[in-house]
């Protein structure tokens, strides 16, 4: 391969032929293969505590333990069939009206079942260490709202697969075949409606923020007796509640929560109470439950794969009880703070770029770097494993299990009214393999999980870890200034602190990102230059902060630092899995996402002596630089 036509290609072909996907693998990446092994080395140390009965103490293991042994207890799961849900399941199945389904609202909630309101807490965007409520919209049964347009064949096509894969489901819960249809077509039919009144491809915060009073807002929703329903839940009456989609509540709630449209409701609700327990009951449901996934993602569903199902399951429910044995177990006190030095230095060129940014005012300057002396690093894991007050019992079956960490995350979730919101808590696990940055608590967090090959080690060069961990943390500290992060101040608050002369900047370079990546297609595909804008743009600022350290610092390794970046991205996919992560997600795909930002460096163009010929050449006066 010619690395001056296709730079990624140029360095990890070797790497992609000599990979092959496994019958029920969608993708194969760095990502995903230390996933992997993560995923097998908890698998060891579980099964061998699960043996041994000597697991380590103080760590708040005891419920994970618990679960895992259920969930592992496929005799008992067989023996008990579909019976622990019948109770729930018939909760729903015998609600014969409207009236009966919103006198059970409130109790539902506090059970963690479904019940089609989608409330919840958050941090108020205006005060962040406030928290509020936010109404959000019902979920749909399809991931991409153009699935239900009667113009999508592909659509057409998904929903047929769909109902094949689902009506085998719903039968196995004692539901007839002209049962489990008319649910499934009542499901679909709600969906199209509700998906009309779905904001799509909203890719920041503008639009999202729209404040009802709450007397305002249960006007929206006459048949829905909200007061009662807060009253119960929080003991409170809110006096605003957040409005994201907005055109649902305005336009179509007051007909959705309605008598009109129950036995839609009701479809839905039962749809999703099967749906929802189908993982932890017998071995022929859960496959049936995922065989619609894996058409759709083009990998075999196999007996094999339930091997592999109790760890999932329990890592799915009770991920969160090994945070602090993980982080203990797998980062040294050096590895953090090799981490946090790497960090400040990266947040300490980030701001030389922004002081020697000319075009910015200095106000504007001021209130960046602000906000870089107040943002929040967490690495590793939290200070303290988890501890409940309520602990499982392997007297009881695993829905029984999973009825009480329902239950009692909702009451954990609700009982944040009226208290501060902190920007100390872990919202993901500590063996997640990613870093994150959060808008609204003005935070980056880098888990323990991604903390190790290939994203880092203590082993490896300076250059390689600012090559791969150092890019990603440049990439979630740029988060903070892109479409969505330049609307939030150093605390979270949602503010508007752009200088207005900055603001026409910041335009221009969110006009150049859009036109750039809009005109792409990659293997017949477009790419939306829209929903992925937030990612570009943190990907060019973050790759230009590293590159920029690189030049000043180690001219020389410049070479180094480009090769290992494009290691990092490597990857084999199925078409099926490229196609849903081109229509889902809002990054790149990874070979497009590579040679895009090396190409619009003028460095690396010089570097490898690219020429208007090659194709990874781009004209200077067409690249792009954000900050």
């Amino acid at each position: 391969m010619d690395y001056k036509n296709d730079f990624y290609s140029a360095i990890n072909q070797q790497w992609i032929n000599n990979k092959q996907l496994a019958d029920n693998q969608t993708h194969l990446d760095n990502f995903s293969e230390l996933n992997a092994s993560i995923d097998d080395y908890f698998s060891r140390e579980i099964n061998k505590w699960f043996k041994s009965g000597n697991y380590p103490k103080n760590y708040g293991l005891e419920d994970f333990l618990t679960f895992y042994q259920q969930a592992s207890d496929f005799e008992k799961r067989e023996r008990l069939g579909v019976n622990p849900i019948l109770p729930i399941l018939n909760r729903y199945q015998s609600m014969n009206s409207f009236k009966d389904y919103i006198s059970q609202l409130s109790e539902l909630e506090l059970l963690g079942q479904p019940n089609l309101l989608p409330f919840h807490l958050a941090p108020d965007l205006l005060n962040a260490t406030e928290y509020t409520i936010w109404a959000e919209a019902p979920g749909l049964t399809f991931p991409d709202i153009s699935f239900y347009s009667s113009h999508n064949k592909q659509g057409e096509s998904l929903l047929n697969t769909w109902l094949q894969c689902q009506k085998k489901l719903l039968q196995e819960f004692g539901l007839s075949e002209s049962e489990a249809t008319d649910i499934l077509n009542k499901v679909i039919i709600l969906d199209t409606k509700l998906s009309k009144y779905l904001v799509t491809n909203q890719s920041n915060f503008e639009g999202r923020y729209n404040i009802y009073s709450f007397d305002d807002f249960c006007r929206l929703v006459p048949e829905l007796p909200l007061k009662k329903f807060f009253k119960n839940i929080i003991n409170d009456t809110p006096t605003v509640i957040i409005v994201p989609e907005e055109s649902f509540w305005t336009d179509f709630a007051s007909k959705f929560y309605s008598q009109e449209l129950w036995e839609y409701l009701k479809a839905k609700l039962i749809y999703g109470i099967i749906t929802m327990y189908s993982s932890c009951l017998t071995n022929k449901i859960k496959l049936l439950a995922d065989k619609f996934r894996c058409k759709l993602l083009g990998i075999d569903n196999t007996e094999e794969s339930l091997k592999q199902a109790p760890y999932d399951l329990t890592q799915f429910i009770l991920g969160k009880d090994l945070n602090y044995w993980y982080f203990k177990q797998s980062l040294s006190s050096k590895d953090v703070k090799n981490v946090k030095e790497l960090t400040n230095t990266i947040i300490s060129k980030y701001k030389s770029k922004i002081i020697a940014n000319d075009s910015l005012t200095l106000e504007t300057k001021r209130e960046i770097l602000n906000k870089l002396d107040n943002l929040v690093v967490q690495i590793g894991g939290p200070d303290q494993p988890i501890f409940r007050k309520r602990k499982l019992s392997l007297e009881e079956c695993l829905v029984d299990s999973i009825n009480h960490i329902l239950e009692s995350t909702a009451l954990l979730e609700w009982s944040k009214w009226g208290k501060k919101v902190s920007r100390k808590d872990w919202e993901i696990t500590s063996f997640t393999v990613d870093a994150y940055y959060n808008a609204q608590l003005n935070k980056i967090t880098l888990p323990a999980g991604i903390l190790q090959k290939p994203f880092y080690s203590n082993e490896y060069s300076f250059i390689k870890n600012l090559s791969r961990i150092g890019f990603l943390i440049a990439h979630e500290i740029s988060h903070a200034f892109d479409i969505d992060g330049t609307l939030f101040d150093e605390y979270g608050s949602y503010r508007d602190w752009l200088d207005e002369k900055d603001k026409k900047y910041f335009q221009i370079k969110i006009k150049q990102v859009k036109h750039k990546y809009n005109n792409l297609t990659f293997k017949g595909f477009n790419i939306n230059g829209i929903s992925t804008l937030s990612e570009n743009i943190a990907d060019i600022a973050g790759f230009s902060c590293v590159e920029d350290f690189i030049v000043t610092e180690f001219p020389e390794k410049l070479r180094e630092f480009y090769c290992e970046f494009t290691k990092l991205w490597r990857i084999i996919e199925r078409e099926e899995y490229l196609k849903m992560i081109i229509l889902t997600d809002s990054h790149l795909p990874n070979k497009l996402r590579v040679n895009q930002l090396l190409s619009n460096s003028q460095k690396f163009i010089e570097t490898y002596q690219i020429l208007e010929r090659n194709n990874m050449w781009n004209d200077p006066k067409n690249q792009i630089i954000i900050w």
